[in-house]
């Protein structure tokens, strides 16, 4: 392959991922898009009277919306891969009695926030481990409390939460609730190990919930 081919598909590709971002991005995110993709000569794209035959616009072969979509969410999920093996790695099985079964929120609830912490979605898991900590204790503690702290304190009196997995299951709260209603709060700092540590204390929590 010539210099001048390799420079071509280069360009090529980048012109369609740009395609296959701006498909995505307009039916996922709330900022607006204009529709047009930028092939000035700001990006390279400069037809040359000598090499028209060179010329992307009629060497591409536009994808069509479902291959654009797939262009992009797999170069997604590859490009976070390693951060997700670097998270998973972190995690240690749980010791807990699963005998009796679990309720379906917990599992439901457990699953996704393991899956929003892999694919790095901070939000997502903060309130999912709040939850986490919310059904695991109305599990184990039958009736009705006012809030989520009467609960916590309940479950410490009752011997089910040591004294330091009572402190953490308030900084689980406060940073589920922080995630909601306070974001620039709960952003400030480094929010990847901010969420990596609650989702650990809240894994620690559930642990010594279902132990027995």
């Amino acid at each position: 392959m010539s210099p001048e081919e390799h420079h071509l598909r280069a360009l090529l590709r980048s012109l369609q991922d740009d395609v296959a971002s701006r498909t995505a991005k307009e039916r996922t995110e709330l900022t607006g898009y204009d529709g047009a993709v930028d092939t000035s000569e700001n990006r390279g794209f400069v037809a040359e009277p000598e090499k028209a035959e060179l010329r992307p616009a009629e060497a591409l072969e536009e994808d069509s919306d479902e291959d654009s979509l797939d262009r992009y969410f797999s170069n997604e999920v590859v490009d976070k891969l390693p951060e997700m093996l670097r998270r998973a790695s972190h995690l240690s099985p749980l010791q807990i009695n699963t005998n009796n079964g679990l309720p379906s929120d917990v599992e439901r609830y457990f699953c996704e926030a393991h899956q929003c912490y892999l694919y790095g979605f901070p939000v997502a898991c903060a309130v999912l481990c709040r939850a986490i900590l919310e059904a695991s204790l109305r599990m184990k503690l039958q009736g009705k409390f006012p809030d989520l702290a009467d609960r916590i304190e309940e479950a410490h009196a009752q011997g089910m939460l040591s004294q330091e997995r009572r402190v953490w299951a308030y900084e689980v709260k406060d940073a589920g609730n922080n995630a909601i209603h306070q974001y620039d709060r709960f952003a400030k700092g480094d929010l990847s190990n901010k969420v990596e540590e609650c989702l650990i204390k809240t894994r620690a929590i559930v642990e010594e919930l279902l132990a027995g």
